[in-house]
């Protein structure tokens, strides 16, 4: 940042604020000028889904607001020097466009406090007067520690700033600039782990539940119904081959035709206007003469009452059964299908495959990898945006395409494919507006979407079938997506999630898709669940030992030891990434529990059964492929009594009379050889007095 490239070239209130050549997109964002009352800063970003973001400069303190104002040019304009990088760790030399208004909006509430404090120019802030606001962040925003770091941060690229040009800038420099920056946080009260909440396991399987349901059966009639609405426009839009009066005597046969049947006008919904591109494409006229003929005072008068949308003579039907859900779909009928078919897939996409909504926004048609795939997953390929970065550690706007690929199982190819007829080119997800082509739906859009999905279901439009239910933690978004599915990998609450079968194949394709390379993003979150789950079990299985409970099989001993190193060492809890990779890497501490089998894996892939085949073994078990021959076996006083009641239930379907001759044997020959497992454990189990 030299002296003469910020101090001696002060743009005019006419100049951008930017060289066109930054222009980032190729969208018409245009670049606004330095003296523009607002400053839209899209232009700077190639992510289709980066929000429109604004610096609104009638919010700022009159006194301040020329040379924040040009401070923020600068900022856009010239990155930090390496000097001042490695002085005041973690900056980045430029930032992306969302950090940028973040920074700029940290520095209008530094400028209405100083006006508040009676400071009336930058010049005059003192290291007491940023010291004071310090404070203030802490003890009467109660801001948090990370937002208070951004604060200081920002006000520190100030001070920068200040030191290229003369009679700008402080008076003093920041007193963290060489003091102790830890003595103006506020102190850390929360983990560093993220606190997004994880969707209610009913109200999750339920909405994916319903999502696949709308890709897998009804998808094909909704896409047929958006080619007839799009074939009538663009047949209304064609110039016609018939003479004026020739249109004018179809549109008078039309309107008698209509008086005599007492028929409604084809209109558009809500609206109380004609539909004159239906009646244009249906009549073969062209719009103008629609248009003039819908003026007509008999015309008019007559449709004052008699309203109603076209019909396109498509049903709404399941593919699966052949079910109809709706007779015929209406040309006003049309959008909003359309929408609930897309919220579908962006579930489906977005949870499935555990990518980021932003990622999921910027994926574009033809993504499937069809050259590596096999019956259960095949790979995407998609830009990354949060980590993309070029070969100078420099944020790269528009992604890069992701050097892992995606696992995407089936129903996730299903719902792309499904995307690729509504936009066969381009962006799946595209802005609806016709001016943002290059751009996709917004954050709030999706979210949006996926609530008047849940709506439309509870309220009985989509069909007979269970309602989502309501989460307690707040409405259902996108951005909650990826934390739930590691979750719910991590955890397969099968008594609860109808669909844990569906979750242990994503648990193996994400693990088999990413073999040998980096465990890193999703994959990270599912270790810390699994970690997490992990803890609590052992502590709890701990306190149940202690009062009395036994164990039994072949690692009773080692799942014994776990329980008292967890114990020792994480107390049932687990905060941080590094307690789970520190968990996880401990082979006395991998106790995993499998429901479906009513016993613990005390795993150590030295011995285990379930990857008998393999090269090299797996850093977790397959749990749907337990075997209890396995020396990893371990069962509880708890496990066994599940096991039992498990063995009753069969024997009762055995002698209920439904069931025919040879299962009704094969179900009494299981359940004799779970008892025979249930007299086992309590010849053999082992308490606390054993071991001591």
């Amino acid at each position: 940042m030299p002296q003469e490239g910020i101090a001696s070239l002060r743009p005019s209130r006419s100049d951008p604020i930017a060289p066109v050549s930054d222009m980032k997109s190729s969208a018409p964002d245009e670049i606004p000028c330095f003296g523009d009352a607002v400053w839209r800063l899209r232009f700077m970003s190639a992510n289709p889904s980066v929000a429109n973001v604004r610096i609104h400069w009638k919010s700022f303190p009159r006194n301040f607001e020329d040379d924040l104002r040009f401070a923020s040019w600068a900022l856009i304009n010239h990155p930090i020097p390496d000097e001042y990088l490695r002085m005041h760790s973690p900056m980045k030399a430029k930032l992306g466009v969302l950090r940028l208004a973040h920074t700029v909006s940290d520095w209008r509430m530094f400028a209405r406090w100083l006006e508040r404090e009676g400071v009336e120019q930058l010049a005059d802030v003192t290291s007491d007067i940023m010291a004071e606001y310090a404070l203030y962040l802490s003890e009467v925003r109660k801001l948090s520690r990370n937002s208070a770091c951004n604060h200081i941060i920002a006000i520190t690229r100030l001070w920068i700033i200040g030191q290229f040009v003369p009679g700008f800038g402080f008076a003093e420099l920041p007193p963290w600039v060489h003091g102790d920056r830890e003595e103006f946080l506020p102190a850390n009260k929360t983990s560093a782990e993220n606190d997004i909440e994880v969707v209610n396991a009913l109200s999750m399987s339920s909405l994916l539940a319903w999502s696949l349901r709308f890709v897998q059966e009804y998808s094909d009639s909704i896409i047929a119904a958006v080619a007839k609405s799009s074939g009538i426009r663009t047949e209304a839009a064609k110039p016609r081959a018939l003479s004026q009066d020739e249109q004018r005597m179809r549109l008078a046969g039309y309107f008698q035709s209509l008086k005599d049947n007492e028929a409604p006008i084809p209109s558009l919904d809500g609206s109380g206007k004609f539909d004159c591109a239906y009646i244009s494409a249906l009549l073969h006229c062209s719009i103008g003469s629609v248009w003039n003929w819908a003026r007509r005072p008999e015309v008019r008068a007559y449709g004052l009452g008699n309203l109603a949308p076209a019909h396109l003579g498509i049903p709404i039907v399941s593919s699966l059964d052949g079910s109809v859900l709706l007779p015929d779909v209406t040309s006003n009928d049309v959008a909003s299908w359309c929408l609930y078919l897309e919220a579908a897939c962006f579930v489906v996409i977005c949870y499935l495959t555990g990518m980021r909504p932003g990622e999921v926004m910027g994926i574009e048609a033809g993504a499937v990898d069809e050259t590596r795939a096999n019956e259960e997953w095949t790979y995407l390929n998609a830009r990354v945006f949060k980590t993309a970065r070029d070969e100078r550690g420099q944020h790269l706007s528009g992604g890069k395409t992701r050097r892992v690929p995606w696992v995407a199982v089936k129903p996730v190819v299903e719902a792309i494919r499904v995307m690729e007829q509504l936009h066969p080119e381009g962006l799946l997800f595209p802005s609806p507006q016709a001016k943002n082509a290059t751009r996709s739906i917004s954050h709030g859009t999706s979210a949006d979407r996926i609530v008047r999905f849940i709506g439309f279901v509870n309220t009985g439009g989509a069909g007979t079938g269970p309602l989502i239910p309501h989460d307690p933690l707040g409405p259902i978004s996108p951005v909650r997506f990826r934390r739930t599915l590691a979750w719910h990998i991590a955890n397969q609450p099968g008594g609860l999630v109808a669909l844990a079968i569906q979750y242990g194949h994503l648990s193996t394709a994400i693990s088999e898709g990413y073999a040998g390379r980096a465990r890193e993003g999703l994959q990270t979150l599912i270790d810390f669940e699994t970690a997490r789950r992990i803890a609590l079990n052992l502590a709890e299985a701990g306190n149940r030992f202690a009062n009395g409970e036994g164990l039994s099989g072949p690692s009773a001993l080692r799942h014994l030891q776990a329980m008292r190193v967890g114990a020792a060492e994480f107390e049932g809890s687990i905060a941080t990434n590094r307690q789970a990779k520190a968990l996880l890497a401990n082979p006395h501490l991998t106790v995993y529990d499998n429901a479906a089998s009513f016993l613990s894996c005390v795993y150590d892939p030295t011995v285990a059964l379930c990857h008998s085949g393999r090269v090299q073994p797996s850093p977790t078990p397959q749990i749907d492929h337990c075997r209890k021959q396995c020396a990893n076996i371990s069962r509880s006083d708890i496990q066994a009594e599940e096991l039992r009641t498990h063995a009753a239930q069969l024997i009762t379907e055995a002698t209920s009379g439904l069931a025919p001759g040879p299962m009704a044997e094969r179900l009494r020959s299981h359940a004799e050889g779970l008892m025979l497992e249930v007299d086992r454990h309590n010849q053999e189990r082992i308490t606390l007095q054993d071991t001591l």
